[in-house]
């Protein structure tokens, strides 16, 4: 009873700002072309070919708006890989994928499957090495298909010169422990490449090697600690947010407002920043 009552309020408000949230826009599209059925066959007939993007990450809900507007999957052209399907946790649905992957694999269907696996950036090396690590985690049991012959990553230049290593943290060690051990291997192994010459003879400089963080956080910390106690120097770039920044934001605000003179948001926005507003 609480939930359905701050609900009411929820929508109450954004009728009150003039405005609906990301799951309106999609539920109230699927309503309106269910609604009007003149509407229906405009928007099926509008388009010549429908294409989806990230199909993995499609939710039922978007997927009617897709059947609705392609004439049920005629003219459809949806591109995704299950690999790499994240956002079960907004409700996407990759069952979805796979049935239509299944269905769209079966003989004389009017449809039909094209691979994309020939690879055009990594060397061999690596991707032989994320060849090995989905042999053993991509089957049908953990994602819903198995990893085919015909789905194997394949080098288009078929040259050689990565070297692709792996270690694996015993997942029992305390979450605090693992960034250490991990942060201690990564120094480890840089003071391990400045040991060695490059192809042409030369030696490696600290300014040949860069380290991707997943994210960041505590562990930036740790590795910097890491790094200064086998005395790595080390430099760090952070990517700004541009649409995070207060002129952006306020810029943003007014927009809104000009278009919509009931956001209560925007318009606070504005007036808690009006002292940055050029005169």
């Amino acid at each position: 009873e609480k939930i359905s009552n701050v609900y009411k309020l929820y929508q109450k408000r954004l009728k009150d700002n003039n405005a609906i949230d990301f799951d309106d826009i999609i539920n109230f599209t699927i309503k309106i072309l269910l609604d009007n059925p003149d509407l229906l066959e405009y928007y099926a007939n509008k388009f010549e070919y429908v294409l989806v993007d990230e199909y993995q990450d499609t939710n039922e809900t978007q997927d009617l708006i897709f059947k609705a507007v392609s004439k049920n999957t005629e003219n459809i052209f949806m591109v995704g890989d299950v690999k790499q399907s994240i956002y079960a946790f907004r409700q996407s649905s990759p069952e979805i994928f796979i049935n239509k992957y299944n269905q769209f694999s079966t003989p004389n269907m009017d449809s039909k499957v094209i691979k994309f696996n020939m690879n055009y950036r990594s060397d061999k090396n690596i991707l032989e090495f994320c060849n090995s690590v989905f042999d053993n985690i991509v089957t049908r049991s953990t994602i819903g298909i198995d990893y085919k012959a015909d789905a194997r990553f394949k080098s288009k230049n078929n040259f050689l010169q990565s070297n692709v290593s792996i270690n694996i943290i015993d997942e029992k060690v305390a979450a605090a422990e693992k960034e250490i051990l991990e942060a201690n291997l990564v120094a480890e192994e840089i003071r391990r490449i400045m040991s060695l010459k490059k192809s042409d003879g030369n030696n490696y400089d600290f300014g040949d090697i860069a380290i991707v963080l997943r994210e960041r956080g505590s562990f930036l910390k740790v590795l910097c600690d890491a790094l200064a106690s086998l005395q790595i120097p080390v430099k760090t770039t952070v990517k700004t947010n541009f649409f995070g920044s207060n002129e952006v934001q306020l810029l943003i605000s007014i927009l809104k407002v000009i278009s919509n003179y009931q956001d209560d948001i925007a318009i606070t926005t504005i007036s808690t920043t009006k002292s940055h507003i050029p005169k």
